[in-house]
């Protein structure tokens, strides 16, 4: 099978990386080193996928699309450094693996969220994740308080992760060209106590959407089914400040104060 016969699915959200310079910059931003152990999201025709192959120990991709799996079978099968799972990303635990250090992809925006979900559910599994994302939603998750972009993607994806911008992306480097432009990230997973699935969690869920469901109230009237104007006070948070000129560790501070009381 011809990769120029490979036609994106819609379906899949496809589109695929087509720039080569910028795929080249990509990978030197990514810095493999020969020890790494890679998973890559989505390889689609493998345009990252056989530089990527050059430079780490191993590489294991996950791949949904029956034709690209076929293809991707014949074109890189026969390297001893690289592995295919045929498998919704979704339901793959990167714990099969013995070794693992660094996740890649280029992410399909209409699973943008429950990709982010299961990459914090499994933040332990790498030392460094790269994704390329809708560069609105790339926004959201790097975004600071005080901006219009902050919210609750801002504070789950900060909770677990430090992230940085290393590029933005033109429409014009896909094929087919998305309607939006892109935007390239770096993760790394914070040391934390935290767990996904915790307490903690699930009340900084309930608290960060009764918050911003009410994005340009007083945070003293956005949040008062938990607290009174006096408790937030003495937590500290003034009281004419609205929901996104809270950061993410105060709302940590109010989880946990709900936890405890």
């Amino acid at each position: 099978m011809k990769k120029n016969n490979l036609k994106p699915k819609k379906f899949f959200g496809q589109n695929f990386l087509s720039d080569f310079q910028l795929i080249e910059e990509l990978i030197e931003e990514i810095n493999i080193k020969e020890i790494d152990h890679l998973i890559e999201i989505g390889p689609g025709k493998g345009a990252m996928t056989s530089l990527l192959l050059e430079k780490c120990e191993s590489l294991t991709a996950i791949e949904i699309d029956k034709d690209l799996i076929r293809f991707l079978k014949k074109a890189y099968g026969d390297r001893k450094n690289f592995k295919l799972i045929e498998k919704d990303i979704l339901l793959y635990d990167p714990k099969e693996l013995v070794r693992v250090n660094k996740l890649i992809g280029n992410i399909p925006y209409n699973i943008s969220t429950p990709i982010i979900e299961w990459i914090i559910d499994n933040k332990s599994s790498f030392d460094e994740i790269f994704l390329m994302l809708q560069k609105e939603f790339g926004e959201r998750c790097v975004a600071q308080p005080n901006t219009k972009s902050y919210g609750r993607l801002s504070i789950f994806v900060q909770c677990f992760f430090d992230v940085t911008v290393i590029r933005e992306v033109d429409k014009s480097s896909f094929t087919p060209s998305p309607k939006v432009q892109s935007i390239f990230l770096k993760l790394i997973p914070k040391v934390s106590d935290m767990t996904p699935n915790s307490l903690l969690m699930k009340n900084l869920s309930t608290l960060t959407r009764e918050a911003f469901s009410k994005r340009r109230k007083l945070i003293t009237n956005s949040l008062k089914s938990f607290f009174t104007e006096e408790d937030l006070v003495n937590l500290g948070i003034d009281r004419k400040s609205r929901p996104e000129n809270l950061s993410v560790e105060t709302y940590i501070k109010l989880a946990k104060s709900i936890q405890s009381g």
